[in-house]
């Protein structure tokens, strides 16, 4: 992954940790997304878009992939995974991937290496890899110049499930009329958005008059000040900046996680991931639970940890490690109930729970199902009437209701 006005590509570019941990995601989610989205045995083709917007090089110094080496070789891997699964399961029908990879950067080193470096993959799964069909379409441009030709191309090839990898240097390089456009204009959108905090500080000016934040292509307004001072504890500080993240990018899409990149320097990056589906953001979700200490999140547990305020209550720092899972569970168990009796319901479908819930937490879909089972104040019935006694076998057309109190006698 590039933040490819900063890197110097001639030679190869270093690989600095807030990357590193972004592939580590990266890879994780999109192995994670084939899975899923090829769950059906009997589904034989798979056609989706990757767009890496600032796509960079295509490799670090140290040898190790960028973003768009990472995407062709997992989906090669992928694939490859679920065909011979199938096979050893006697499952005849093999699943067949079409992919259209458009690599943009806007820097000509960039451009000329990641040429370089992609099309012997690219050539080698063309002429040996049957069950893939991998078309990759470089360009030379700035991703928001460029964007409406890609958008147009996307349309015109009828793409529904569309991958935006958008790893801008700094904070401008994407607007948020793009993002919309996105998110509302296919099947399927998804979109990984870098956001650097770091970056907004060199406007920092003891000019009141000239320390307001250029972000007018995010929709908002607002003064250094109002991003960086406050609180004095680093924590603090990230959950102000995160909140300003969520209340600014968070009407861009129905699902948004808006975590920073954990770096014991600070927090100066965010990795912000956009969907329109609840199953998505679980995936995503349980992504960050396996790459624990990735990213970090600074304030409550439980069900409603995107809505928290700094201001109004202290937080805690949540690295997606075991202790912080431990509390999430705790404090689950305390939210999920309200959701159901705040909502004025007697039940509700899991479906429509985890439609309500995906948006407000970070909590592993494992703890949420967990929780279901495990509370004194609901139940999960079956589509016949049962009641389930594992998580592991809850559905989304199972029924959450709530259990009726015995009344005690004096």
């Amino acid at each position: 992954m590039a933040i490819s006005n900063h890197y110097q590509w001639k030679g190869g570019a270093e690989l600095e940790p807030h990357s590193k941990a972004k592939l580590r995601i990266l890879k994780d989610y999109l192995r994670q997304y084939l899975l899923i989205r090829c769950a059906l045995p009997k589904m034989s083709k798979l056609r989706m878009a990757i767009v890496d917007g600032f796509c960079g090089g295509g490799r670090y110094a140290c040898g190790a992939f960028g973003s768009p080496l990472l995407f062709i070789e997992t989906t090669r891997e992928v694939v490859e995974e679920i065909n011979i699964k199938r096979a050893v399961e006697g499952i005849n029908t093999r699943l067949h991937l079409e992919l259209f990879l458009i690599l943009n950067d806007k820097k000509e080193d960039a451009f000329e290496a990641v040429k370089y470096h992609c099309e012997p993959y690219v050539a080698h799964i063309n002429e040996n890899v049957s069950d893939i069909n991998l078309t990759v379409d470089y360009r030379n441009f700035s991703f928001e110049d460029e964007f409406q030709n890609i958008f147009t191309d996307l349309q015109e090839g009828s793409y529904k499930n569309v991958l935006f990898n958008l790893d801008q240097y700094g904070y401008k390089g994407v607007w948020v009329d793009t993002i919309k456009k996105i998110t509302s204009s296919f099947s399927r959108p998804e979109i990984f958005l870098t956001f650097s905090v770091d970056t907004i500080k060199t406007y920092y000016s003891q000019d009141q008059e000239k320390n307001r934040v250029p972000l007018n292509h995010l929709g908002v307004d607002c003064t250094i000040q109002e991003l960086m001072d406050g609180p004095v504890s680093t924590g603090e500080r990230l959950g102000i900046i995160e909140k300003f993240v969520f209340n600014a990018l968070g009407p861009c899409a129905k699902y948004v996680s808006p975590f920073a990149i954990h770096n014991p320097k600070g927090w100066k990056y965010w990795l912000i991931h956009f969907s329109q589906v609840a199953r998505a953001r679980q995936a995503y979700n349980d992504v960050l639970h396996q790459n624990s200490t990735c990213q970090a999140h600074y304030g409550k547990a439980g069900l409603d940890m995107l809505f928290y305020d700094p201001s109004f209550s202290p937080g805690q720092i949540y690295l997606f490690e075991e202790n912080d899972r431990n509390k999430d569970r705790d404090q689950l168990l305390i939210d999920i109930p309200k959701v159901v009796t705040d909502l004025g319901r007697n039940e509700m479908l899991v479906e429509d729970f985890y439609r309500y819930s995906y948006n407000r937490t970070a909590a592993h879909s494992d703890d949420l199902n967990s929780t279901l089972i495990k509370s004194r104040e609901l139940e999960v019935h079956t589509g016949k009437g049962g009641t389930r006694s594992s998580s592991e076998q809850i559905k989304p057309t199972d029924l959450i209701v709530r259990v009726k109190q015995k009344e005690f006698l004096f």
